[in-house]
C-alpha cells in the first residue's frame, strides 16, 4: 500500500519506525564497503529510532528545505524496499 506518499517528514519517520530493518551478513568492521543505499537505509534506521537524532533531522531540514526533500525522498525509498510487511 502506498498510504506514506503523501505524509509530511514527521509523519514519514514515525511510520518508517515501524519498519524492520535488517540486512543479513552486514559487516559493520567495514563500513566504508558498503553500497550508498545500504548506508542510507542503515542510518535512517539509526535516525527515525533515535529521539535525538530524530529532533536534529527535523530541524536541519527545516533550515534548509532542499535537504527536506532529500530527506522525505530516502526516507520513502527505505519504506519502499524495507516495509512489505506494513
Amino acid at each position: 500500500m502506498n498510504s506514506y506518499k503523501k505524509l509530511n517528514l514527521i509523519e514519514l519517520m514515525d511510520y518508517a519506525k515501524n519498519i524492520n530493518f535488517y540486512i543479513e551478513g552486514l559487516d559493520y568492521q567495514n563500513i566504508s564497503s558498503w553500497n550508498q543505499d545500504i548506508l542510507f537505509n542503515s542510518a535512517i534506521n539509526i535516525v527515525v529510532n533515535n529521539e535525538i537524532l530524530k529532533a536534529s533531522a527535523i530541524r536541519i531540514c527545516d533550515m534548509f528545505p532542499p535537504l527536506k526533500i532529500l530527506f522525505k525522498t530516502t526516507i520513502r525509498s527505505y519504506i519502499k524496499t524495507y516495509g512489505k510487511s506494513l
